[in-house]
């Protein structure tokens, strides 16, 4: 379960399918950027209404260029927009928002690092281009050391 702040971490049990076995809940968190940054999200939002608008001028007020346009722009930005659930267990991390779910088991990460937005892991061995489109973030929420040192521990197939 989470608490108020969105951390926590527990030693919950969920049954995995593939194998029949116990898969263990390590540790739980969520991050809503939107909220932790009000500043930002206000410029943000202000941005995406200029630019939707003066798109809108520029395409000779079509509605349809002018809804693809705000929908692309909000596509980019949802993991701002809305809150991100992140669970590390036994067996991998997992990253969770309203429309998309990504899991990557700790098999499969080569390299993590940290980075400016959070602890990074990709399934390639060193840093390359494409750990934008595969891999995730662990974005932090107060949980730093704890996530750092439960991915050490459990993805073993990184590069030390």
């Amino acid at each position: 379960m989470l608490d108020d702040q969105g951390t926590t971490t527990t030693k919950t049990v969920a049954l995995d399918d593939a194998d029949n076995v116990p898969e263990e809940v390590l540790a739980e968190w969520r991050v809503h950027l939107l909220r932790a940054h009000p500043g930002k999200s206000i410029l943000l939002v202000t941005v995406c209404i200029l630019a939707v608008a003066l798109l809108h001028f520029v395409f000779g007020q079509r509605i349809g260029f002018t809804v693809l346009a705000a929908v692309i722009l909000l596509g980019s930005f949802l993991d701002w927009l809305l809150p991100i659930k992140y669970r590390l267990t036994t067996r991998g991390a997992y990253y969770n928002n309203a429309f998309l779910r990504k899991r990557i088991a700790w098999e499969e990460v080569r390299s993590c690092y940290v980075s400016g937005f959070g602890l990074k892991l990709s399934p390639f061995s060193r840093r390359t281009r494409l750990d934008a489109f595969r891999g995730f973030v662990l974005r932090f929420a107060g949980n730093r050391d704890e996530v750092i040192r439960i991915v050490k521990q459990r993805a073993t197939n990184r590069r030390p």
